[in-house]
């Protein structure tokens, strides 16, 4: 019994040290798992266009269709009108306001130090059908464009643009965008039977210590109608 009892110890100790070891390891394995699980997930985010990281944005968005030049399908949850959606954007959480027949947002670009051209867009819903009080309020000399599109389409859409200055005391001056490039390119989709309408401003401005050169009226205008083109009211 003398014998026995020490082996016995000899054996429990073994054991529990055999038990440990495997405890240990398999903890081990776990925490490698975990980390290569969020080093993998961490690589698939940052591989993600800016739109679909903000769950805000990514909530709005069919995530399956994204178009050869970068655009998701997005769609408004409370008056069900859709249009594609720049996938380099996101929308501004303080500028959202999304309710029954009025809606107003911002969306912004990745990074304010990009060295190429800097857009923000405001996007407006409403039922206002007057293009000539919005133009008259935005664009250079009142001046704007009404695209027709085919007889059985819904909308009608309205462009304009204009290049605003401003002296040292901050007093603006509306100048010609054809002569001096866009500073804002502006868009009123209509749905004339309804009255609906979706106002789009697209603000454009260059970054820190760069020139406007870039700036070209007609690559901006050819921005904006590609997105008001995608219009479709429910």
């Amino acid at each position: 019994m003398e014998v026995i009892c020490p082996l016995l110890y000899r054996l429990h100790v073994y054991m529990r040290g055999v038990y440990m070891k495997k405890r240990h390891f398999v903890i081990g394995m776990v925490i490698l798992v975990l980390i290569a699980a969020g080093g993998w997930i961490l690589m698939k985010m940052a591989g993600r266009p800016l739109a679909l990281k903000d769950s805000l944005t990514a909530s709005h968005l069919d995530t399956e269709s994204r178009t050869d030049d970068g655009f998701y399908l997005y769609t408004s949850k409370k008056n069900g009108y859709s249009m594609l959606f720049p996938e380099d954007y996101s929308i501004d959480r303080e500028s959202h306001e999304e309710k029954k027949k009025f809606e107003s947002w911002h969306i912004y670009p990745l990074s304010e130090e990009d060295e190429t051209l800097l857009r923000s867009i405001k996007y407006i819903y409403s039922y206002d059908r007057s293009p000539e009080a919005f133009f008259k309020k935005y664009s250079y000399q009142g001046d704007y464009e009404t695209i027709n599109k085919k007889e059985d389409a819904q909308t009608v859409i309205h462009i304009g643009a204009v290049y605003n200055s401003f002296d040292k005391d901050a007093k603006m001056t509306k100048r010609d965008p054809a002569k001096y490039g866009p500073s804002l390119v502006l868009a009123m989709v209509e749905n004339p039977d309804t009255g609906e309408n979706l106002r789009i401003i697209s603000s454009v401005r260059c970054p820190k210590n760069k020139t406007c050169e870039k700036v070209r009226l007609e690559e901006e205008r050819n921005f904006v109608m590609r997105l008001a083109e995608s219009v479709q009211f429910k």
